[in-house]
């Protein structure tokens, strides 16, 4: 089901609890609160809350805007273990739109988890291996 928002007065309540800038309302409510990249709900949980991050799609270090196409909301999960400074216009070049962009950042952010879950099994292996 698709979550609809009162916007105006959504931005105006998180404003005034003098915790929350006009932009990150807004992202947040473009994500829908939600990790644009694996969809983790990141006002499910204080530990979710205190995940938020926002990324820039196209890092700042390859020329990446502050623009609000560049910026995604993103668990600090996705965005600095993950993806990192990877520029997803290494895949797709510089005509791709936000869509775009957005889409191969969670292939990559995906191959990444997938990665780190392999060798996250080999450990749990290890340990289980090694108790007494």
């Amino acid at each position: 089901m698709e979550t609809s928002y009162d916007q105006k007065r959504l931005l105006r309540e998180l404003e005034s609890t003098g915790k929350w800038g006009t932009d990150a309302v807004k992202i947040g409510i473009r994500a829908k609160f939600r990790c644009e990249y694996c969809g983790k709900d990141l006002l499910k949980s204080l530990e979710n809350y205190k995940e938020w991050n926002i990324d820039h799609i196209v890092p700042q270090s390859d020329g990446g805007s502050d623009t609000m196409a560049n910026l995604a909301l993103s668990c600090r999960t996705c965005n600095v273990s993950l993806k990192g400074q990877w520029n997803p216009r290494t895949v797709i070049g510089e005509n791709g739109g936000r869509a775009k962009l957005l889409g191969e950042a969670k292939k990559y952010i995906e191959s990444k988890r997938n990665e780190a879950e392999k060798e996250l099994k080999e450990f749990r292996k290890i340990v289980k291996q090694c108790t007494i």
